[in-house]
């Protein structure tokens, strides 16, 4: 009798060489996924227009004179819309070409006779660009914050590096369904008309960031002080966008004639999709709002404890506080023998924390104010302005007297810094001649009068 014979499976398996540690496959698989990366994203149509667009990206936001430098949130915001504009758009157009490029002689028949899923062909064509695209927007991230670092140290928003990863698979992957569907020739454009229009409308429709807006994120504007991000609205942005992007590209798959994805998997795609949409829609926000918060009474705050007037900023910004703690020691002896200097001063926001009346200071240039500006922003926030009941027959509030502007003039003069302003005021010239006694008894008049809706009282002769 003949010995049965078994059929032995083609290829590499487990049962041809069992003594091979399960560590060892997954390691040469990882090895192999690795070299098929590497090969797509070097093969790819997206390789060079990507990088121009990085170097592009590096050179102008390294270069600019902004204010956004130094603050690593504006400065991630700024990137980000680079990213989602310029790197997103372009990228989803690539994605367009190459998911159609089933079309191109010879690779028709071999892929919709393939017994390849279709989702795994449109992955594998544009998941290389994802990969580009993200690659450049990190290279872009890293000089922007490298610019910022060199003026003050700080973390990026991650939530909105992770939303704008996201943002820019779901293009690239929005570029994959229009590819597969429309004309080869025609999909590029119609990518790019219907990616740029569907994050320019919220900005021209009244009330569109705030609700349908946020379903596709590209913020276009920077936050000030008072506004912080919102981790949890950024990361259910991204998951809502990570679901549309696998719907995408399954809808792209559907166009193969060969194994096309199921409909049960559509059918659960567009159901997470639905639901992601959801969380992104329900919760209502403010205008301004849509992914950032404004600081509330529950944020921790800090205060300078020298002396002259306090100054309190949101805790995470501390670092201002040394030189304006110095600015305000030196603010403290120019001034003395004035009764209207204010004791708090706050960053905007910041008294609602700090429970008590504060004058809020506005934004400086830079995290950490240079002495001059420091003393500039206490100067002004020191300046009498008329009080609540100075109010007009037309209902408008009255305007501060020409008089009582010089007197930010004569602060200024003292602390040997440029008037921030009031040197044209035609009380100025004559205050100058008085003694700082005597400046300091018309000071303190003019700013009572100025309180009370009353003319302030004339200089005295020197």
């Amino acid at each position: 009798m003949t010995a049965p014979t078994t059929s032995v499976p083609r290829g590499r398996s487990h049962v041809e060489e069992p003594g091979v540690p399960a560590g060892r496959r997954a390691s040469a698989c990882a090895r192999q996924v690795r070299r098929v990366v590497a090969t797509e994203v070097r093969t790819s149509p997206a390789l060079l227009p990507i990088a121009a667009l990085t170097v592009i990206g590096c050179l102008r936001l390294a270069s600019a004179d902004a204010q956004w430098v130094g603050y690593w949130q504006n400065t991630t915001l700024k990137v980000h819309t680079y990213a989602c504009i310029v790197i997103g758009i372009v990228s989803g157009a690539i994605a367009a070409w190459q998911a159609g490029r089933s079309r191109a002689a010879g690779l028709h028949p071999m892929e919709n006779t393939a017994t390849v899923d279709g989702a795994s062909i449109v992955l594998r064509a544009v998941a290389p660009i994802w990969l580009l695209a993200t690659t450049g927007f990190l290279l872009v991230l890293a000089a922007a914050l490298g610019r910022s670092a060199v003026v003050h140290a700080g973390t990026p928003p991650w939530g909105l590096v992770v939303m704008t990863v996201a943002v820019l698979g779901m293009q690239v992957a929005a570029g994959a369904a229009l590819g597969a569907w429309l004309p080869r020739r025609s999909a590029p454009v119609v990518t790019i008309v219907v990616l740029y229009a569907g994050g320019a409308a919220p900005v021209y429709v009244e009330g569109g960031e705030r609700t349908w807006g946020r379903l596709y994120p590209i913020v276009q504007q920077l936050w000030d002080p008072l506004m912080r991000e919102a981790p949890a609205r950024l990361l259910t942005a991204s998951a809502w966008l990570m679901c549309v992007a696998v719907l995408l590209v399954l809808v792209a798959g559907r166009r193969w004639a060969g194994v096309r994805p199921s409909l049960t998997s559509l059918a659960a795609a567009a159901t997470l999709a639905a639901v992601s949409a959801g969380f992104v829609l329900v919760p209502q926000v403010a205008p301004g709002e849509q992914f950032a918060s404004v600081r509330g009474a529950g944020d921790p705050v800090a205060c300078t404890n020298g002396s002259g007037p306090t100054f309190c900023v949101w805790a995470d910004h501390a670092d201002t506080l040394p030189s304006v703690a110095g600015a305000a020691s030196a603010f403290a002896r120019a001034t003395d023998g004035l009764t209207f200097i204010p004791t708090t001063l706050a960053e905007p926001g910041v008294a609602r924390a700090l429970g008590r009346p504060a004058v809020d200071v506005g934004a400086f240039t830079a995290p950490v104010p240079s002495r001059e500006e420091a003393l500039a922003a206490l100067v002004t926030a020191s300046a009498p302005q008329p009080g609540p009941t100075c109010i007009g027959a037309d209902g408008a509030v009255i305007g501060g007297s020409d008089a009582a502007r010089a007197i930010p003039a004569i602060l200024s003069e003292r602390l040997g810094i440029p008037p921030v302003f009031g040197a044209d005021s035609a009380a100025y010239p004559r205050l100058e001649q008085l003694t700082v006694a005597r400046q300091n008894a018309w000071m303190n008049a003019a700013a009572e009068a100025e309180v009370h809706c009353a003319e302030p009282p004339p200089v005295p002769a020197s």
